[in-house]
């Protein structure tokens, strides 16, 4: 669903990050916990709905950031990050960083759009498919939801498939084995583990 040489954002960008818990599999009596941390970049625009791009991080640090820009915004943007972020230094990357050092404005005040995608994000994973998915696969689906959203304001509903199908053409075939690649476990089996909501 992602276009090759797709087109990076641009104007102000709002950036977050959300985690997500997950229980994996079950040893010695109790489960393990795993964070996964993902990545959000929405593009705001005055009369034209806002795109987004996301991204599964290793953790919240500079290091993480920069790639995620990098590869999402194109530079010379304004970038807008909560106040816990003005550690990043994102104008050593050539980007205009502003940053909410307001104790009084909330971080979801101050990044209005990507804390809305961030709840249309949770509530599709949940509703959709109960938090039952692969955490090897989770691109696969923030690339999924990313098409929906920045395809769900086309004007007739065939633009979204005809849109779907130049992508499918344009795309090299992958191949079973490249899909489940670095999923097995050793018992022949994918790791995988149910997402639970943070409250």
């Amino acid at each position: 669903m992602i276009r090759p040489c797709r087109d990076q954002l641009s104007g102000p960008v709002e950036v977050i990050f959300i985690d997500v818990a997950g229980k994996t599999h079950r040893s010695r009596r109790r489960w393990t916990q795993t964070r996964i941390f993902v990545a959000i970049a929405y593009a705001r625009k005055e009369s034209v709905a806002g795109r987004i791009r996301l991204a599964s991080v290793p953790d919240c640090s500079s290091a993480s950031l920069h790639s995620f820009v990098r590869g999402a915004i194109r530079p010379g943007s304004v970038v807008r990050t909560g106040g816990r972020r003005k550690d990043f230094k994102l104008e050593a990357e050539g980007y205009h960083h502003e940053v909410n050092l307001l104790h009084d404005v909330a971080e979801s005040d101050f990044l209005p759009a990507a804390h809305l995608a961030s709840k249309q994000l949770n509530s599709w994973l949940f509703e959709t498919y109960q938090g039952g998915i692969s955490a090897n696969h989770l691109a696969y689906y923030l690339d999924e939801f990313a098409f929906r959203f920045n395809n769900h304001r086309s004007s007739f509903g065939g633009e979204v498939f005809y849109h779907l199908l130049q992508q499918a053409v344009s795309v090299d075939p992958s191949p079973y084995k490249d899909l489940v690649g670095g999923t097995s476990n050793g018992s022949g089996r994918s790791r995988s583990f149910r997402l639970t909501r943070i409250k």
